[in-house]
């Protein structure tokens, strides 16, 4: 009986166990930083381990969800300050986007999807350089009903 509890234990540990050169990995909880009655956005901090090319990088991505009943088109600003510089504070309409979803659907960044407005770079997760996002935020939501 010992050796079949020490047996079970032992596949309900290698359950959890996981090899992080092929994973993503500081995965955070999705965090809700806008929302009116007919979107809502949110913030995730994702390590990204690119093996092949052997670059980890660390992103923050945003996840856009039209709660409305019509096709909408959310455009938005992305501020963003890497070592306490604002870096698109002079130049917002590169930091500027417009994201066209469909009733009741959702949009989201990750690791295999950097598209531009929905992953914002955070930092060399090996350290590589020094330069690291200090502060972003989502300014000027606009929302505009498509259908």
């Amino acid at each position: 009986m010992k050796h079949l509890l020490l047996g079970v234990l032992f596949l309900v540990s290698l359950s959890f166990t996981f090899d992080k050169s092929n994973a993503d990995w500081a995965i955070y909880d999705w965090i809700e930083i806008f929302s009116t009655k007919d979107i809502s956005i949110a913030k995730q901090t994702l390590g990204c381990n690119d093996v092949k090319n052997g670059i980890n990088k660390e992103y923050v991505f945003l996840k856009l969800h039209n709660n409305s009943k019509s096709q909408i088109e959310i455009t938005f600003t992305t501020e963003v300050y890497y070592n306490n510089k604002c870096y698109s504070c002079d130049n917002t309409s590169e930091y500027t986007h417009s994201i066209t979803l469909d009733a009741g659907s959702s949009i989201e960044g990750d690791c295999d999807n950097k598209t531009k407005g929905l992953a914002v770079f955070s930092k060399m997760l090996d350290g590589s350089t020094s330069s690291s996002l200090t502060k972003f935020e989502v300014k000027d939501v606009k929302i505009k009903k498509v259908k």
